[in-house]
């Protein structure tokens, strides 16, 4: 299959998504080729991040700078939050699903709400005399 050619396209058009997922990947390759699985999601996340704090997007243009470029550029590894990398990438295990019971627990209610609980009921009880006090005036 030949290579598709890129030349026609102008350097200032924006660049897609998929063009940026296929950059992530190249970094993540580019940094750690066992693990690129994790990277690639991590170098997406960097890359819009920089299109966020920078105000500009990617260019097809810059794109192809980082497709020829050997090493990741500095200021996307300096983006990248966490120092260490998994260790494997995460798939599928074989392991059989463990038996939980059906039964579920009754979640415990806020303490925040339980008071606002209780003030509402209280407006209730009393609205609830006012009108029996009404009625038995009006009776």
């Amino acid at each position: 299959m030949a290579k598709p050619d890129f030349s026609n396209i102008p350097a200032s058009k924006e660049a897609t998504p998929r063009q940026i997922s296929a950059i992530a990947n190249r970094f993540a390759k580019l940094t750690n080729p066992e693990d690129s699985f994790m990277l690639t999601k991590k170098y997406t996340a960097v890359l819009y991040r920089f299109q966020k704090e920078s105000g500009k997007n990617l260019t097809h243009g810059e794109i192809q700078k980082f497709f020829k470029a050997r090493k990741v550029p500095k200021n996307f590894t300096a983006l990248l939050t966490t120092d260490e990398t998994p260790k494997e990438s995460p798939k599928p295990s074989k392991k059989a699903p463990t038996k939980t019971s059906k039964k579920s627990s009754p979640k415990p209610k806020a303490s925040a709400e339980t008071s606002e609980l209780e003030a509402l009921k209280a407006q209730v009880a009393e609205l609830q005399a006012t009108v029996a006090f009404i009625a038995k005036k009006l009776s």
